[in-house]
């Protein structure tokens, strides 16, 4: 007569309740997790020495347009729990830190009842072991950015709300007093990065690359219009405009020149 074996209860067994992980093993699994991170942050340092030399004749090192696809790309992949700003700042200090073996790494502000926020971006932005120095007005800041062209200006948008209108002061120093010492500044940054309302503007020497999402910033004659061209701030004789084309010089549209002064990526 054949043996007949007695079925399982499984769904007894899947019902014991599983013990759950010590402390300990957690840990232990994150350490692990830990020294893979270390590993792979010395494998890209490898590659640092590598991009130095590439860059080694640019004045400025930061490059913008690889700075914004960097961070659209670890909004569109990074699925963990973590908030994506703090994996953000992760990277921003990467970032830094290369640009600090690559170069000189300095920004100068000028003094204003704003400066504490903004030099506090600035920080996040760059991290506190970039170089900051504090201007004790515009003029002083274009003066210095001449003496030293590595320097990176930081200074607020452009807006009707704003009485002190830097970029009249930009046009007057390097264009219209006919002080045009080369390279001249141009604004090739916003903070923060990917974000269509900027809080602040760098202005550098760093080099100017089409990107998917471009705005162009120009200064005109107060007579200037144009149905591809937005008006961000103006006075009495002059237009501060933007338009989403790419452009990296000075252009005429309809008989009008218009002065470029940079070009951001979003």
């Amino acid at each position: 007569m054949p043996h007949h074996t007695k079925p399982q209860n499984t769904k007894s067994q899947n019902n014991i309740p599983q013990k759950p992980l010590s402390i300990q093993t957690i840990r232990n699994q994150i350490d692990s997790i830990d020294n893979k991170l270390l590993s792979l942050i010395a494998e890209r340092s490898q590659l640092i020495p590598l991009v130095k030399e590439i860059k080694k004749n640019e004045i400025t090192k930061i490059r913008p347009l690889r700075e914004v696809e960097i961070f659209h790309k670890i909004n569109n992949i990074f699925q963990g729990i973590y908030h994506k700003n703090h994996i953000q700042k992760i990277w921003r200090e990467l970032i830094s830190a290369t640009l600090l073996i690559e170069g000189d790494l300095s920004f100068i502000l000028p003094k204003n009842k704003n400066l504490p926020t903004q030099l506090e971006l600035t920080k996040y932005y760059f991290s506190n072991n970039a170089h900051y120095l504090i201007a004790k007005n515009l003029q002083d800041c274009f003066q210095q950015i001449n003496q030293n062209p590595s320097l990176n200006i930081l200074l607020s948008p452009p807006s009707f709300h704003n009485k002190k209108k830097w970029w009249l002061l930009y046009y007057n120093f390097y264009y219209k007093n006919h002080i045009t010492p080369q390279p001249i500044p141009k604004i090739t940054m916003a903070l923060p990065l990917t974000n269509s309302s900027p809080t602040l503007f760098l202005l550098s020497n760093s080099k100017i690359e089409e990107g998917n999402n471009n705005i162009s910033y120009f200064i005109t004659s107060k007579s200037f219009s144009h149905k591809d061209f937005k008006i961000l701030d103006s006075n009495t004789k002059y237009n501060f405009i933007s338009t989403d084309k790419f452009y990296t010089n000075n252009i005429i549209i309809n008989h009008c020149e218009l002065i470029f002064i940079g070009c951001i990526n979003l």
